[in-house]
């Protein structure tokens, strides 16, 4: 599709990696032992991938897309680094690792809530815990729900980058079986004579920050921190733009 294509291409001109989320990384897996593995849920191009590698840690990245990780195979031989990638389906983590096998696991930028209900977040969240070693740590971003529901909130703030010509405009849409349509518009070349425009529209389930904390406590995963944003911030539910929960395995599922 030609959304994704563009999408894709200009990808790190959206999402440029932040020092922030790689100093919250860092904290959160400081404990682990020197060159721990880790696992990187929706790595997309391999920004955070990367970095953890270069910080001394062993990252394993899954995404879907292929352009995604064909990219992220690129960056990481220009950065003379040895990483593996993988094309999966998240829902397919237990097909690849069948017992513990991560000291870490982290997923940013809104991954989980891909999934179509809560019972597939569940799911998901006890495939988690069982490629993890006992005191493994877990990290896991996604957009502040409540805020969107208890505000109806209709979209994300509209991300510009002028050097590159490029913006994505974010919409939401309220549907009839309590997820969200996701809408967005990529521009490229803006303001120029090729600008050119690509939508798109994906579904999302709205998980809420006591759902999603209930469920890490009923899949063995203890020692459970919310955070508002990336410095380490109070969560606030009516106003804090992210969910940030750092998380503990203490059982196995």
């Amino acid at each position: 599709m030609a959304f994704y294509q563009e999408f894709n291409r200009f990808y790190d001109e959206i999402f440029p990696v932040k020092d922030g989320k790689v100093e919250f990384l860092k904290d959160s897996f400081s404990e682990l032992p020197d060159g721990a593995s880790l696992l990187d849920i929706g790595c997309g191009t391999g920004g955070y991938t990367i970095k953890m590698r270069q910080e001394g840690f062993k990252p394993v990245g899954i995404d879907y897309e292929l352009a995604m990780l064909a990219r992220a195979r690129d960056k990481t031989a220009d950065a003379d680094l040895s990483i593996e990638y993988k094309k999966l389906d998240m829902r397919d983590l237990d097909l690849f690792y069948s017992k513990p096998y991560f000291s870490g696991v982290y997923s940013l930028g809104n991954v989980l809530v891909h999934l179509s209900n809560e019972q597939e977040i569940s799911t998901m969240i006890k495939k988690i815990n069982r490629v993890m070693h006992r005191g493994g740590k877990l990290v896991v971003q996604i957009v502040n729900y409540d805020r969107v529901l208890d505000n109806e909130v209709d979209g994300l703030p509209t991300i510009t980058n002028e050097e590159a010509g490029v913006e994505f405009i974010r919409h939401y849409d309220c549907k009839d079986d309590g997820r969200i349509d996701f809408k967005t518009e990529l521009i490229v070349n803006k303001g120029t004579k090729d600008e050119q425009k690509y939508k798109n529209s994906v579904p999302l389930y709205p998980l809420k920050s006591r759902a999603f904390i209930s469920l890490l406590a009923e899949s063995g995963f203890a020692e459970i921190e919310s955070f508002g944003d990336f410095r380490g911030g109070e969560f606030e539910p009516r106003e804090s733009f992210p969910l940030i929960i750092r998380a503990t395995k203490k059982e196995g599922i």
